[in-house]
């Protein structure tokens, strides 16, 4: 596991309030606010434990550690998962030593994995509210 996330300030905004604080933002300026509380260690304690998962493809065997669910801003009990492009993504992946996942290593952790909730990806309208703020929390409660 790469560097250790911050704690969490006990004063940080909850999910649902990074929501309402960025509901009339979008793209660049939008991106950098998540990435901020990112790196703040805005993240729910939840995300702090890994999960080891290991593959093998006959003859070599590997061990990666994962987060619980995917990146998100907020509390334990308030917070919401986090869309994001891939840019901001990979900085905060490089902050904390950590790789980006890839086809083979989903498919890995689904196979791991304990809980498997169906994938919901986002669905109509397909139009250009798909990069709206308000998009996030209906993605995050489906």
């Amino acid at each position: 596991m790469g560097a250790l996330i911050p704690d969490r300030d006990p004063s940080a905004v909850s999910g649902s309030t990074f929501i309402q604080n960025n509901i009339n933002l979008s793209g660049a300026t939008r991106d950098a606010n998540i990435l901020n509380e990112f790196l703040a260690g805005n993240i729910p304690d939840f995300l702090r434990n890994f999960c080891e998962v290991s593959a093998t493809d006959g003859t070599n065997n590997l061990t990666y550690m994962v987060m619980t669910d995917v990146l998100s801003v907020g509390s334990e009990t308030d917070f919401c998962r986090m869309p994001m492009n891939p840019h901001t993504a990979q900085s905060i992946a490089e902050k904390y030593d950590c790789s980006m996942i890839t086809k083979k290593m989903a498919d890995d952790i689904w196979k791991h994995a304990v809980n498997k909730v169906e994938p919901l990806p986002y669905g109509p309208p397909y139009d250009n509210s798909m990069g709206d703020t308000s998009r996030f929390i209906i993605h995050h409660n489906r």
